[in-house]
């Protein structure tokens, strides 16, 4: 197993994500207004307001809900900063994309996080040596791998 430089990368809500949540939530409305203007009938448009407005909400409270925290690899092992400092834990990579990724976290207490990785325009960087550091530290996991993954 080769070595890799220690790395930290943040992980938590975004505000592009609740941007994204509030504009749903108005193209949605204004579908069901054209709808009322096109002489949809009343109980139709009130039934599928009712789902709009709790699949918004029920998206922003998930949204909320979103852990924030860093995931760090020390050279040695891997550490979840929501989760005891002293506590190493171990990753596995579920999904392998050349675009994104999603990994396993599980701590010897049994906790289980799961995260969605990527290239975010602020943190291009930190992808590519967490990148580094999976395949280091050997975190390929037995997930999907589509494409070679390249570090």
């Amino acid at each position: 197993m080769s070595q890799a430089p220690p790395v930290r990368m943040h992980f938590g809500r975004a505000s592009t994500h609740a941007g994204v949540l509030l504009g749903l939530g108005f193209v949605n409305l204004a579908l069901l207004l054209a709808l009322g203007l096109h002489g949809a009938q009343a109980i139709s448009l009130a039934g599928l307001a009712l789902l709009d407005c709790l699949f918004f909400f029920l998206a922003l409270w998930q949204w909320r809900l979103w852990p924030g925290g860093s995931l760090a690899w020390d050279g040695s092992a891997w550490r979840w900063s929501l989760w005891a400092q002293d506590e190493a834990c171990q990753v596995h990579w579920a999904v392998a994309l050349p675009g994104f990724s999603v990994l396993r976290l599980s701590a010897g207490n049994g906790e289980v996080q799961w995260l969605l990785t990527g290239p975010a325009l602020e943190q291009e960087t930190q992808w590519i040596a967490l990148r580094r550091a999976l395949v280091a530290a050997g975190a390929q996991g037995h997930g999907i791998s589509l494409g070679r993954i390249r570090v």
